[in-house]
């Protein structure tokens, strides 16, 4: 059965009826229970879904139709992905790429570092943790740091196997400028490999090590990275490898 495209809203503050019903037959009363709608919210419900061909009267009870259940399943993920993205609410305001708005729901249950000004160092922590934790790193670098982070966080190469980052052309002419030592002596290190491509091409700064896809979001005025975004979903490390990979077609060593 087909439903009316502008009620979808309507089936979806309406899908904690369908959950309810999805593994048995449930009574109005005991919607009323598991719902905690409104007597009249639920007969309202269970009318209009069993209508539309969601729910169905099975004598005891009203269960979810198998119509019913692929709608459901749609409802849930579609929360799960509003969910998703509010929790990445701080790093798209700092970064704005039409690509990463699209494909932020398939970072799941993100770990989301946010530094503040009682912690502007926060993320910057946060980052050379995480480096310290990893053996290979493949990634981009779409921004400049401010010269105290990029110092801070200038990495501890021993035991790596494989480091790749691909910078922005201005990230890296700014990052030579405010600390050409520091990024002179990583670009000799066997396991680093660094590129250069056009600032239109490398979309976001991103990492992907061996468990966990990374984004960092830089605060425009001061430099400083003030978002960090870890997530381990096989969608979302999916996603970034085929955009790294896309990178460094269009990338030169340096």
């Amino acid at each position: 059965m087909d439903a009316p495209d502008d009620d979808m809203l309507t089936v979806l503050r309406r899908a904690p009826v369908l959950a309810a019903c999805h593994d048995r037959p449930r009574s109005r009363q005991e919607l009323v229970e598991r719902t905690h709608f409104s007597r009249s919210t639920a007969y309202r419900a269970t009318v209009a879904l069993e209508e539309r061909g969601l729910l169905e009267n099975a004598g005891d009870g009203y269960r979810t139709t198998r119509y019913g259940a692929a709608v459901l399943a749609a409802a849930e993920s579609y929360g799960d992905a509003i969910e998703t993205i509010d929790r990445l609410e701080p790093l798209l305001d700092l970064v704005d790429s039409p690509e990463l708005a699209t494909h932020a729901h398939l970072f799941g249950d993100p770990e989301v570092t946010v530094a503040d000004a009682s912690n502007p160092y926060e993320v910057v922590n946060r980052v050379v943790e995480r480096f310290e934790q990893t053996a290979t790193s493949r990634g981009t670098i779409a921004s400049t740091t401010h010269l105290e982070a990029v110092e801070q966080t200038a990495p501890d190469l021993s035991g790596k196997e494989s480091i790749e980052r691909i910078f922005a052309r201005t990230a890296l002419e700014t990052h030579s400028t405010v600390a050409d030592e520091t990024l002179a002596e990583v670009a000799a290190t066997d396991a680093v490999s660094l590129y250069v491509a056009e600032d239109d091409e490398i979309p976001f700064t991103f990492a992907i090590d061996e468990d966990e896809v990374t984004l960092v979001g830089h605060d425009p005025a001061t430099g400083l990275p003030t978002v960090h975004v870890e997530s381990a979903r096989p969608e979302a490390r999916a996603w970034l490898q085929r955009v790294y990979e896309r990178c460094r077609e269009n990338a030169t060593p340096v």
